[in-house]
């Protein structure tokens, strides 16, 4: 990215300090009246439905008023495909900062309700995350949790925007196997449980001090697979040993079934979900 590319709209911004800087787009904390900080997002984009992307998230952060979502406040679209985003500052580090301060089993279902909660929001509106993973959740300096990046968040009420013949959208390393075999499945399998696969990976990686549970170098791979975590997920292979332990043994029969290769298979309703967890610690 050429870094004189957004000069003119940073111009407006003095106190733009650098937060990230990738690929497509740009980070910074500025000034912003009103709630005095504000994080500006300036990115640049090649195809239409990158920018309809882009405007579904803030589309979604409009509509859900929510704790657990940074408050959209302003969107545009600048000249030569490019766009500007103001949003909420939320004081906090990431989960993949925070891991070592839940590697024990009450610390770790407690911040897992508290992230379902969040999710629920976004579910009962029919909207799945998708790229629910560490990078993805903010801790606040309090110990709450945050949800960011709904870029690839799909909307079931409308059209998607994923290409057919492409794998679907996501991180692979936090994947669920219906997103993983997109091609096979299309859309017809994406739905809340989805999402919940993949929090089912967060919280064995927390209860595993970090490793993560389908990696290779963790569990080893089967006859014939190629030895990734895509793979593994694909054949649901994950580190089950680590959970025979006496003082797993509440905890393993709900990351089963969170982790469960097809979506039927996994709970139900949300509600079912944070039932089953808050069993684990004996709370009801």
């Amino acid at each position: 990215m050429d870094s004189n590319q957004f000069e003119d709209i940073l111009y407006k911004y003095p106190s733009a300090q650098l937060l990230l800087k990738g690929g497509q787009k740009q980070v910074y904390l500025i000034d912003y009246q009103g709630p005095g900080k504000a994080v500006l997002k300036v990115g640049a984009y090649d195809e239409p439905v990158e920018i309809e992307r882009i405007m579904r998230e803030v589309e979604v952060l409009r509509d859900i008023e929510s704790k657990y979502y940074p408050k959209n406040y302003e969107f545009n679209e600048e000249t030569n495909k490019r766009f500007v985003i103001i949003e909420e500052y939320i004081e906090s580090t990431s989960l993949t900062q925070n891991i070592k301060n839940y590697t024990d089993i009450p610390k770790a279902v407690h911040l897992m309700i508290d992230i379902i909660t969040g999710l629920q929001e976004l579910w009962k509106r029919n909207i799945v995350h998708r790229d629910v993973k560490p990078d993805n959740i903010l801790i606040t300096p309090n110990g709450d949790a945050r949800i960011i990046d709904l870029g690839i968040a799909r909307l079931l009420d409308r059209n998607t925007l994923t290409k057919l013949g492409l794998n679907g959208p996501g991180t692979e390393q936090y994947a669920a196997p219906e997103q993983l075999r997109y091609i096979e499945y299309g859309k017809a399998l994406i739905g809340h449980r989805t999402d919940q696969f993949n929090l089912g990976i967060i919280l064995a990686q927390l209860l595993l001090n970090g490793y993560h549970p389908f990696h290779p170098d963790v569990v080893g791979t089967a006859k014939g697979n190629l030895g990734s975590i895509a793979a593994n997920i694909d054949a649901c292979i994950w580190q089950k040993e680590f959970f025979d332990r006496q003082e797993m043994s509440t905890v393993k029969p709900v990351l089963e079934k969170m982790l469960a290769r097809h979506p039927h298979k996994r709970y139900r309703t949300p509600e079912k979900l944070i039932e089953a967890l808050s069993n684990c610690i004996g709370e009801e």
